[in-house]
């Protein structure tokens, strides 16, 4: 199954800057173009490097250039013995507070299959940008998100007791207030005991499929290189992962909404053909706080419609402003198919003649329950369509089954932050 290893990582240096959370930012793909120009303002922000500025080969240039300079400058650091590290997290949902556990570690490429599996659609063009800024960069710059199985919930025991006595070298926030604490390992039981759980485990990618895949192309790439011995053991052959348990009750998928800048149909002619795939119910509201109560309950009659097997979607119109839809589809679909893919392709597709991830087109997908439909409620988007999150066992079956759903289709929360730990090529050391 998995093969995993601990490594040295390069990160941030805590004993130069005491405030590292103003360093570190979301993942690559989760950065919108206004949160990117702020960060940009900081000069030893992370986003120098996922998301480097200019164009073409340039940018992928002006990556390694801060990174070198960086590492000069000791505003990274690299550890001089290879180990796994704990990644702690803890933040609020639905106003209780949690905490999860993440071991971050080397994780042996493999083409998807029974060691690693894959439950969501990629795409060329993002691949091809993540090869070419690891290949620049001679790094993997985030850790990908990776679950394993693990019933008895024998990791987080580990973990616990180990965090007894320890001290993290990084306490870090993110955007949203939440704390990332990570620990060194320096109990070489404890990290031999990880390696050897990991290696009946299948590990299951939750976000980081064109990371992945970039590093799976590189790979390949590196092993055909003519007259050239490989011994498996190079960098190359590894990816970094951030480990969380799929059994953990802190595990949070939240669903990402679909938002439509322009709707071409009219209001009843919309109506019209919503209705021939879909029962269509209103809920009413008069005022702010009437509004604020509808919300509530538009969530609930989703939840609970997914809990009768019912698959159903909330709607908002800008040009109805003062009600919320519930669409319930009158025709079961395939278990095994996702409620964003029939979305997609009865709706998006077929009504409005839009492809998913059309970006031009003005589609876009929104993580935040309210914030899909104030951006309707603003003016900015003509439809806002309210998706139920998949489960984590319907991910799992999913990805056991080899079936494939639409990009978007998860949102874990919290992400992991990029900007904690990095695994270069040229300087990460691995154990064996």
């Amino acid at each position: 199954m998995a093969v995993v290893n601990r490594f040295s990582a390069v990160h941030y240096n805590p004993k130069k800057f005491s405030k590292i959370g103003d360093l570190v930012s979301p993942p690559f793909d989760m950065v919108r173009d206004d949160l990117r120009k702020k960060l940009r303002e900081e000069i030893n922000n992370y986003i120098h490097l996922i998301l480097p500025e200019g164009e073409g080969e340039s940018k992928y240039k002006n990556a390694v250039n801060k990174l070198f300079g960086w590492l000069l400058r000791d505003v990274l650091v690299v550890d001089r013995v290879p180990t796994f590290y704990i990644h702690e997290q803890n933040f609020i949902l639905d106003g209780n507070s949690c905490k999860r556990y993440g071991v971050i570690g080397l994780l042996k490429l493999e083409e998807y299959g029974n060691s690693v599996g894959k439950h969501e659609m990629s795409f060329e063009k993002r691949v091809e940008d993540r090869y070419f800024l690891m290949k620049e960069a001679q790094s993997n710059l985030e850790p990908i998100f990776c679950l394993y199985r693990d019933k008895e919930a024998e990791m987080a025991k580990k973990i616990k007791t180990f965090l007894t006595d320890a001290h993290p070298f990084l306490d870090v926030p993110d955007l949203d207030g939440n704390r990332n604490r990570v620990f060194k390992i320096e109990d070489p039981d404890f990290n031999q005991w990880i390696s050897a759980f990991f290696k009946d485990r299948k590990i299951d990618i939750a976000d980081g499929h064109h990371r992945y895949e970039a590093a799976l192309r590189y790979k390949d790439e590196m092993q055909m290189a003519p007259g050239k011995n490989f011994s498996g053991k190079e960098p190359f052959n590894f990816i970094m992962a951030d480990f969380f348990s799929a059994n953990d009750e802190t595990l949070v998928i939240l669903a990402f909404n679909l938002l439509i800048r322009q709707v071409s149909l009219g209001y009843n002619e919309l109506l019209k053909k919503l209705n021939d795939l879909f029962k269509i119910a209103a809920i009413v509201f008069e005022d702010e706080k009437s509004e604020q109560l509808a919300r509530k309950k538009l969530q609930m009659v989703l939840k609970e419609n997914k809990e009768k097997g019912i698959r159903a979607y909330g709607m908002f119109l800008k040009t109805v402003p003062n009600r919320y839809f519930v669409l319930n589809l009158k025709e079961a679909m395939p278990s095994d198919s996702a409620d964003l893919e029939t979305l997609e392709r009865e709706v998006l597709e077929k009504l409005f003649g839009i492809q998913s991830q059309d970006y031009k087109n003005g589609v876009t997908y929104e993580g935040d329950f309210s914030l899909a439909l104030n951006a309707v409620r603003s003016g900015n988007f003509d439809a806002a369509f309210l998706i139920n999150p998949v489960s984590i066992k319907e991910v799992l079956e999913l990805s056991d089954k080899n079936k494939l759903m639409p990009n978007k289709a998860t949102n874990f929360y919290p992400k992991v932050l990029s900007g904690l730990t990095l695994f270069s090529y040229r300087y990460s050391s691995i154990e064996f």
